[in-house]
């Protein structure tokens, strides 16, 4: 391992000694040396702060930290999961509790942006000449929110489990679930992408034509 003095300055202005009390109150927290056992509540602490280190102050070249990191990160992809429910009726219901807001927020925003609203957003013009754009006099329709790990979590369990899909036979909607259950961790640029399409083959009253 190379040697830093104790004035090193690491990432965000942390020092040595408070990354070694970082360190420190995580272990203890992790495992009881009373009662022998660990808390594994506190794996996905454990598992995002190697993984902050290895990302922000691996000119360290800290020993066993990429064991740990390899180690911890199975655990994690089992755990953090179950911070949102052990069962599918548990999932969901916690689902419900976490992120209702946010979803009635964009079915809010996607009945807005149909073809008839009224009042709709522009592009500030003060902005035209950033963008590649004819006009600034066209309908925004995008809209971006920006969330937490917790609501990204929420969001899928409500997808997975809200039984949005009643066909049993839609292949490509199982396809998507089992594409969203390969994915066993969700970082920080994690992105979601919800489109609105126009079935014109639809009256413009039915329900169904967005």
């Amino acid at each position: 391992m190379t040697s830093f003095g104790p004035d090193v300055t690491l990432y965000h202005g942390e020092t040595l000694l408070q990354m070694a009390q970082r360190w420190q109150k995580l272990e203890k927290d992790f495992y009881s040396e009373k009662t022998g056992l660990f808390d594994i509540s506190k794996v996905p602490d454990l598992y995002d702060c190697i993984k902050y280190d290895l990302l922000h102050n691996n000119p360290l070249h800290l020993d066993g930290a990429e064991e740990l990191h390899d180690l911890v990160q199975p655990l994690a992809d089992i755990v953090v999961p179950q911070e949102y429910g052990m069962t599918s009726e548990e999932k969901l219901e916690i689902s419900q509790l976490i992120c209702s807001p946010l979803l009635r927020k964009m079915r809010a925003d996607f009945k807005h942006n149909g073809p008839d609203v009224e009042n709709f957003h522009q592009l500030n013009t003060q902005y035209i000449d950033d963008v590649n754009l004819m006009s600034s006099h066209g309908h925004v329709r995008t809209r971006l929110y920006f969330t937490s790990e917790s609501h990204i979590h929420s969001v899928l369990n409500a997808l997975r489990l809200g039984n949005l899909c009643s066909d049993t036979e839609d292949h490509q909607w199982d396809e998507a679930l089992q594409i969203l259950s390969s994915v066993s961790e969700f970082n920080y640029m994690t992105q979601l992408v919800f489109r609105l399409y126009e079935d014109k083959s639809k009256p413009v009253e039915s329900p169904h034509r967005f």
